[in-house]
């Protein structure tokens, strides 16, 4: 059984489920296990990240920032 990358973005909008769901099809059908998690705000994103909750960020240039 191989890892799954877990991507964590924003939910800034409601298709943002649409877009990731459809990346998350698109790599199944590669053979890549993916899923991703949702936060409120890029706040708790970058707490997110820094807590290891998953593996690579979907951010703003302005969480980059907060995540130096």
């Amino acid at each position: 059984m191989s890892r799954t990358l877990v991507l964590g973005a924003v939910a800034y909008d409601p298709k943002v489920v649409t877009i990731w769901d459809g990346f998350r099809h698109y790599f199944a059908e590669h053979g890549l296990d993916f899923d991703y998690v949702l936060y409120s705000n890029y706040e708790r994103q970058v707490e997110g990240h820094f807590a290891g909750h998953y593996d690579v960020a979907w951010n703003s240039p302005l969480a980059w920032i907060e995540a130096e």
